[in-house]
């Protein structure tokens, strides 16, 4: 059977015509509510906080060189983390402890003090989701 004249097979619904419906003023302005939420919802981060020149980024459980050591900070909290501390002239035996914010401390060749934590909004405990941060200032 042949197709209905002016038809195409691939195009049943004829010449000049599209199944793609217009967009109506409700519908744009709905994008536009949407877009403007999502804006606002990014906008809403607090100032940047300056930290100390030098000052070094520990993500939760991501190695990290400082100098001649490796730096891992774990179990962030709001006010400390626990910070490891491997290699040196000391060897490779990591030493470390829980540092609350402001205090400093030395791990084997390292001594930094805390100087600010960041604690991530996805906390939701998948693999790489917590990407809390712990800023060191080294000695």
């Amino acid at each position: 059977m042949s197709p209905a004249r002016g038809r195409s097979p691939a195009c049943p619904v004829g010449p000049g015509r599209s199944r793609v419906r217009s967009t109506t003023g409700a519908g744009i302005a709905l994008l536009a509510l949407c877009f403007g939420a999502l804006v606002a919802g990014c906008t809403t981060q607090e100032d940047p906080v300056d930290r100390p020149e030098g000052a070094v980024a520990l993500v939760q459980n991501q190695p990290t060189s400082v100098g001649d050591v490796t730096v891992v900070a774990s179990n962030i909290r709001e006010g400390s983390a626990a910070i490891s501390v491997v290699g040196g002239a000391e060897g490779s035996a990591a030493q470390g402890g829980r540092v609350a914010l402001g205090e400093a401390a030395t791990f084997g060749d390292l001594t930094f003090e805390v100087v600010d934590i960041v604690l991530a909004q996805d906390r939701s405990g998948e693999p790489g989701s917590d990407t809390s941060t712990v800023w060191i200032l080294p000695e």
